[in-house]
């Protein structure tokens, strides 16, 4: 498999940013989640976030988009 080598660029920074934006909003939701519902409701809540982000890193990755699909 060959590594894709990407040039550092606005776009590529949109992109890491907002990757790590959603990271953070993620572990916010998942922490008020969990205050509210228990260990199941923090089970059951990552275990969609995890389909959703899985999902969406999948069609990505089909659409050739690999720095996207690797975050």
């Amino acid at each position: 498999m060959n590594a894709a080598r990407v040039p550092w660029s606005h776009a590529s920074f949109l992109v890491y940013l907002g990757g790590i934006t959603i990271l953070a909003a993620m572990l916010a939701f998942l922490s008020v989640e969990s205050g509210q519902n228990g260990a199941a409701g923090l089970v059951g809540w990552s275990a969609l976030v995890l389909g959703v982000l899985a999902t969406l890193a999948f069609l990505a990755r089909r659409n050739r988009r690999f720095v996207t699909a690797g975050l």
